[in-house]
């Protein structure tokens, strides 16, 4: 049985028993990793000292930050679906699914909130309930120009969900087109060499996990052993 864990935005799956599984921080650069974290910019909302936080791993300092400035601004659904990322890293996955759905009453196409209630209610054990708002999240990605890396993220946090269901054939399209929204992310080839190894499908694994490494060389192979 797979399931997904938390990689800066991002679901990478890890087997369990032996399996085969993939860890990356899930970004090419500093930029991209920021746009991962705190979508785009808003005028008047300035998260610098936020991001600063949360990439240094002071998570505590983030959140109490991002409720001063939700304080300043609660009908800002932006600011609500950052305060939920922060509490996705720390764990707390009751909060922030409270706030995700505090930012979708605020404002029902907020992207990032269906892509992060997906990934909570995945990381939560329920895969099945997560599929409806991954499915949003990639209709409203695909309204938007050039956001090919955040719909190569909901594809590939969906394929993890299928995954953690059991639809494997499912899932490998998701993989594939995740692989198709932005070549160079790394973490849909590390999930589908993940799913062939799973499958037993070992001469196409190493071509998968090395693309996955030529884009991050963060990016390596582990089996689990629990």
């Amino acid at each position: 049985m797979w399931h997904g864990v938390w990689r800066r935005g991002s679901v990478v799956l890890r087997g369990k028993a032996g399996r085969a599984g993939t860890r990356g921080r899930g970004a090419d650069d500093d930029g991209d990793r920021r746009a991962d974290l705190f979508g785009v910019v808003r005028p008047g909302i300035d998260l610098g000292m936020v991001v600063r936080m949360f990439e240094r791993g002071n998570m505590a300092g983030a959140l109490r930050r991002l409720d001063g400035i939700i304080g300043d601004r609660p009908d800002s659904s932006f600011l609500h679906v950052n305060k939920a990322m922060v509490l996705i890293e720390m764990d707390r996955l009751g909060e922030a699914e409270d706030c995700c759905r505090k930012a979708l009453g605020l404002d029902e196409n907020t992207d990032h909130a269906h892509e992060k209630m997906g990934l909570i209610m995945h990381m939560s054990g329920r895969s099945a309930g997560s599929l409806p708002y991954h499915d949003r999240a990639i209709d409203l990605c695909k309204r938007v120009k050039g956001a090919n890396r955040d719909l190569a993220r909901v594809y590939s946090n969906k394929g993890a969900a299928l995954a953690g269901m059991g639809s494997m054939d499912e899932a490998m399209r998701c993989f594939e087109r995740s692989s198709r929204a932005d070549p160079g992310y790394a973490i849909a080839h590390g999930n589908k060499g993940a799913l062939l190894y799973q499958a037993g499908s070992i001469e196409d694994v190493a071509e998968c996990f090395m693309a996955a490494k030529r884009l991050d060389p963060s990016f390596v192979l582990h089996l689990a052993k629990d």
